[in-house]
């Protein structure tokens, strides 16, 4: 069935796997230590993102970031359990979507799909950047020609920190981001920003009249071919 704004989007949508908004991111070594010990224990390094770096979640959800052209992420969701063939977005370095399908045969579903406009041009949406922030605006196009338009603020944490996930550390800088609509109808998500490796995941989503805060773990990060 078509997508409408009073339809929610099939599947665990939600930028990166979480269900839809209103429809709908250790000290650290000397460099040659820290790829040293990368390699020793077959974690990702930048490099590992154009061929594809798969993300593990404590609900059992995978994930695949696969970089394409112009700093652009390429993210195949399939939540656990779920007998729908998952989910794909396209995001500015996995943190500002651009769109989001669900998928059909392997590919994104035209008749299924969001896309994301924002105020600023996708090319000079920053990355974060330790106490830095960007508002500004961004409208999701519906599959049948709605538009809703919403107020985007995103907050990056004041500490580049080390994190351990799984048998790795990376540098990681936490993320907020916030939608706001016209009625004040508001989602805000959680994100871990990868500084090294250069994109982000989601993992918790909270929303205005949602009774809570919905938390996915990532427990995992490796090559897509380990």
């Amino acid at each position: 069935m078509p997508l409408t704004r009073d339809v929610k989007f099939p599947a665990d949508h939600g930028r990166a796997g979480f269900p839809p908004r209103k429809l709908a991111r250790v000290a650290i070594a000397a460099a040659a230590l820290e790829a040293a010990g990368f390699a020793a224990f077959g974690c990702p390094v930048p490099e590992d993102l154009s061929k594809g770096i798969r993300a593990e979640f404590s609900d059992g959800g995978l994930a695949e970031y696969r970089a394409t052209d112009n700093d652009i992420v390429t993210v195949r969701f399939t939540a656990a359990g779920q007998p729908d063939p998952g989910m794909i977005y396209e995001a500015k370095a996995g943190l500002y979507d651009l769109s989001a399908s669900s998928m059909r045969g392997g590919k994104a579903d035209p008749g299924q799909s969001l896309t994301y406009r924002y105020s600023t041009d996708p090319a000079d949406l920053p990355v974060p950047k330790p106490g830095d922030a960007w508002v500004g605006t961004v409208t999701t196009e519906y599959p049948d020609g709605a538009e809703l338009t919403e107020t985007a603020v995103y907050v990056f944490g004041r500490a580049d920190v080390a994190r351990k996930i799984g048998e790795c550390s990376f540098r990681t800088v936490p993320v907020k981001a916030s939608f706001i609509d016209a009625e004040g109808d508001w989602v805000a998500l959680d994100l871990i920003w990868f500084t090294d490796l250069g994109f982000a995941v989601t993992t918790g989503q909270s929303a205005s009249g949602d009774g809570g805060r919905r938390a996915r773990a990532l427990v995992a990060l490796s090559t897509s071919g380990n």
